[in-house]
């Protein structure tokens, strides 16, 4: 190893080399990391598909990377932004707690107060009926595949009824065929729109590069 020809090392105590190698590979993994961090997420979008199976494929990609949770918040506020273009939708880091900021959930649209999450707990249930007790309407979104989960956890909390629990892919995929109209060609930009739109709510708020999106050539 070339750093052992160096003198001051050739000179020092065993104890002292072993603590400069050990600070040379801590530095290395670090920027190792620093460099998978700065990688965007990417996935493979067959425009023929329907839209909540494309949304699916997003959150598939992040929980690879642990990121599901802070991209399906975005996801859903890019999506409430693209869909109310006149309203302000608020955007707040995801490790932003509600209680900094006196919020009543992640978002606020109307009087609806939408909760989103990839893994529905108690905590979350409470939150929505102190939603409902302020005169506010409560929306859970969770992933497809915690639909009966989230809606047992309302039941507990004696809102099943009154709490609308949604599948952040339909809530998402569903709302971009809409506005696409329902149609193949506008499909793809409506998408590239959805995306776009996400990456710039994720740069403002997100130190965390590896949460932006890299958007596909065939949208458009």
């Amino acid at each position: 190893m070339r750093l052992n020809a160096l003198e001051p090392l050739q000179s020092a105590s065993h104890e002292d080399r072993a603590l400069v190698f050990d600070s040379l590979q801590r530095w290395l993994v670090a920027r190792i990391q620093d460099y998978f961090n700065s990688q965007r997420i990417e996935i493979e979008i067959d425009v023929a598909r329907p839209g909540s199976l494309l949304v699916a494929d997003l959150l598939v990609a992040a929980s690879k990377r642990k990121v599901a949770g802070a991209v399906a918040q975005h996801l859903v506020g890019a999506k409430l932004a693209l869909r109310f273009p006149d309203v302000e939708i608020e955007n707040y880091s995801y490790t932003t707690a509600d209680q900094q900021l006196g919020r009543h959930g992640d978002f606020l649209v109307g009087d609806t107060v939408f909760h989103v999450t990839v893994h529905p707990s108690p905590g979350h249930a409470e939150k929505c009926e102190r939603n409902l007790r302020a005169g506010f309407r409560a929306a859970l979104l969770v992933p497809e595949s915690l639909l009966e989960p989230a809606r047992y956890l309302a039941s507990q909390a004696n809102v099943g009824e009154r709490v609308w629990v949604a599948s952040i892919e339909s809530f998402v995929g569903q709302n971009v065929e809409e506005i696409s109209s329902f149609g193949k060609r506008s499909f793809p930009m409506t998408m590239r729109s959805l995306l776009e739109l996400y990456n710039q709510r994720v740069s403002s708020v997100e130190t965390d590069r590896s949460l932006l999106i890299d958007i596909p050539s065939n949208l458009g």
